[in-house]
């Protein structure tokens, strides 16, 4: 992903809507616990203001007392203790909201009489500065969003209902010192339609959903000073994501604020002493205890204005936090730890906690307090990253929950060639169908997905998905089989799963199904003596039942010049030699193809590099070796959902796909669906529209689906029948 440069800063419905009960000041007032005057005939107390369960209790009330700074709760702190209907008391943060004077935000989950005192405090002195009750009556919100408990990697509201993350990034819609809530609303509307219900939004100051930073354009106020305004605009943000069924996961800092070399912003930061703050670089923040109470005091503000949302899906400390100046794992991960614990004793609502690194981190994942995991990934082979990362996830972290926080081709900037959104696509169906909790979540929301209209995506999908309990039902990954016909056989092309990072493997096998044993330990790159501590040179194992070709594409080489030898079965046939250059160069097509013919059989055959420096492969294909046809299935003994791609539709290979036609018409296996009778239901996976359903039989074998001939990839819905009730079931849309 790429944020922008500061200094060039151009201007830039749920089941019942109930509006949000709101007690003013002026209300307050009326129900406020006051002495009736002597003499005077004393009358009923009013009746307390009634709201709905998950509905907003808000009042404004004054601080009498003298303090120095509102937004320092070593200057003054103001509380709530709310007394529940259960005997509990809770105590809820206040916060300072201008001229409007003081705030309490409250959202009450259980029906029942509730009352509260709210306490302000100084170093001096401290006074009780309001008091009062309300009631609550049942209502038809599903609660705040908590991780299953029945597998613990799924997302359910209070209730018990089901929440599948479906969206994309939004990380800003305003650039420089517009802050219309105009533009919010229109993307929300535009996301609403497409059933999009998740979006990210980060704190940074070129999107005024900032609260601290430098002085600038009348705008901020230094480390000290909250910028208010943008605060009555974040207020706006959640306000009209609730009307339209949208979480927000909001994240608090990013890297660039704390980095001088990745999206640098720390000339610009307030907490730099070069600005009049208190830190002399960046990686100090993380243990300097004055930042430690000022990340308190901006945790604190955070859940006294926002924590009362059901629509904040979560707290995200850092957006690829290991991207920040001088990162250590050891350091942030206790600061994590300290805050997340801190956050946890403060927020009343328990919101769920989480955080992000640009690659795969495990002292984060690993970090207590974080509810669920992330992975940010720019990857060429969309598919492959989302199935491995998925289930490396899925394997270490079995507790916890895991979705793409961020995914697309290229960080650098979108693919505006894709203009059909087939990196979007691919990557939503692919995490349907993987051990994930939500979907693939692409970072291109404002200059590839609105652009070119690619909603339809993810209306698609959420279709698809709808009336699935995920938690309660524990969809997994299940085997597939598609039967073989020789007029369905296509090039197998492989991308390596890693970019610059390490790995200790040299040999992979490739299986005759296309699956590549140890992909996600392949590199892109192939090394040669200045860096040949990164990886061993790549060895691939594989058996031909007719003669094929080997390609390897490379699309890089480095400035010190390379190597490339292939050895097939342990013998030299072929050696080119890359001349040193000034810069690293980049090849395309036929400059950087190489072709090794290899005869029917088991081989071996080697990509080495005796030269200076690397050479970068984009990918390896093996032609006419597997089924154009691939599925992959996630579902129980009850339900499945599979979703069949056509290989070669996919971006890396996308100019040549318009040279294919439709695939063959073969047969489906479904191995782990044994006995009984199962409601098939095909599925578009573009219109998002669901076809004609059938019924039938499995046997001891599996399940067989009479695949159709198709283009680009197709799906299908399958339930089992119990006793012919289900069936017919009506279709979605």
């Amino acid at each position: 992903m790429t944020v922008p440069v500061l200094e060039r800063m151009p201007p830039p419905p749920r089941r019942w809507n109930v509006a949000p009960a709101l007690v003013t000041a002026l209300a307050l007032t009326a129900v406020l616990e006051t002495a009736t005057p002597a003499g005077a005939e004393e009358t009923a107390p009013p009746a307390p203001q009634v709201l709905p369960a998950y509905g907003l209790f808000e009042i404004s009330f004054p601080v009498a007392l003298e303090y120095t700074n509102p937004f320092d709760s070593s200057s003054v702190e103001v509380n709530a203790d709310i007394h529940t209907p259960d005997g509990t008391v809770l105590t809820v943060p206040c916060f300072y909201d201008g001229d409007a004077g003081w705030k309490m935000r409250f959202t009450p989950s259980r029906p029942g009489d509730y009352s509260y005192r709210i306490t302000a405090k100084t170093p001096a002195a401290q006074a009780e500065t309001a008091a009062g009750r309300f009631r609550v009556e049942p209502g038809p919100e599903p609660g705040f969003v908590r991780v299953g408990q029945n597998t613990s990697r799924h997302f359910v509201f209070d209730n018990g209902d089901s929440y599948f993350p479906v969206g994309e990034n939004m990380g800003w819609v305003h650039w420089g010192s517009s802050s219309s809530l105009s533009t919010w609303i229109s993307y929300l509307e535009e996301c609403q339609q497409a059933g999009v219900n998740w979006i990210r939004i980060w704190m940074c100051p070129w999107g005024m959903t900032e609260l601290v930073w430098t002085p600038r354009n009348n705008r901020y106020h230094g480390y000290q000073q909250y910028d208010l305004d943008n605060a009555r605009g974040n207020d706006g943000i959640f306000q009209e994501a609730q009307k339209r069924g949208i979480y927000i996961q909001w994240v608090i800092n990013h890297h660039g604020q704390y980095s001088i070399n990745t999206n640098p912003e720390w000339d610009n930061n307030p907490y730099n002493v070069k600005n009049g703050g208190f830190l002399e670089s960046p990686e100090q923040f993380f243990t300097n205890e004055e930042a430690k109470r000022h990340y308190r005091d901006r945790l604190r503000y955070l859940v006294a204005r926002w924590g009362y949302s059901t629509h904040l899906l979560a707290w995200e400390f850092w957006n690829e936090v290991d991207l920040t100046h001088r990162y250590d794992p050891a350091v942030v991960k206790a600061w994590h730890e300290e805050m997340s614990a801190y956050l946890r004793g403060l927020d009343p609502y328990d919101h769920l906690q989480t955080s992000s690194t640009s690659s795969n981190r495990p002292e984060l994942y690993e970090a207590r307090g974080l509810d669920f995991l992330q992975s940010h990934a720019y990857v060429q082979n969309i598919i492959g990253t989302q199935m491995t990362t998925s289930r490396q996830r899925y394997e270490a972290y079995p507790n916890h929950p895991h979705f793409f926080g961020e995914m697309s081709y290229d960080w650098r900037g979108p693919n505006t060639g894709d203009k059909e959104g087939v990196i979007l696509h691919n990557q939503l169906w692919a995490s349907v169908h993987s051990h994930d909790a939500g979907t693939a979540m692409t970072w291109w929301w404002d200059n590839w997905v609105r652009p070119y209209n690619l909603y339809y995506h993810f209306r698609a999908v959420a279709n698809y998905v709808e009336g699935i309990h995920w938690d309660k039902e524990n969809l997994l990954p299940m085997e597939t089989r598609i039967e073989p016909v020789s007029a369905n056989r296509t090039d197998l092309t492989f991308i390596p799963l890693l970019d610059w990072e390490k790995s200790g493997r040299r040999y992979f096998i490739i299986q005759p199904d296309g699956r590549v044993e140890g992909l996600e330990e392949c590199t892109h790159f192939v090394h040669g003596a200045a860096h040949r501590e990164m990886a061993p040179n790549p060895l691939f194992r594989f058996t031909l039942d007719q003669p094929s070709r080997f390609l390897i594409q490379i699309d890089r080489v480095a400035a010190a010049g390379a190597v490339c030898v292939v050895e097939l079965d342990g013998a030299e046939v072929f050696r080119r030699a890359f001349a040193s250059q000034e810069n690293d160069s980049t090849m395309t097509g036929e400059e950087g193809s190489v072709a090794i013919p290899v005869p029917a059989g088991s081989h071996t055959l080697s990509v080495l590099n005796p030269g200076r420096d690397w050479f970068r492969v984009q990918s390896y294909t093996l032609e006419n070796f597997v089924e154009r046809a691939v599925a992959y299935a996630r579902g129980n003994a009850d339900r499945v959902l599979v979703w069949v791609h056509d290989r070669p539709h996919q971006y890396a290979l996308i100019a040549r796909y318009a040279a294919f036609g439709p695939t063959e018409p073969t047969m489906l296996v479904l191995p782990d669906l044994r006995e009984g009778e199962f409601r098939v239901e095909p599925f578009d996976p573009y219109t998002g529209v669901a076809g004609s359903p059938s019924v039938t039989t499995a046997t001891g074998t599996g399940l067989n689906i009479p695949l159709p001939s198709f283009r680009k990839d197709t799906a299908f819905r399958i339930r089992r029948v119990s006793n012919r009730v289900e069936w017919p079931l009506p279709s979605i849309r």
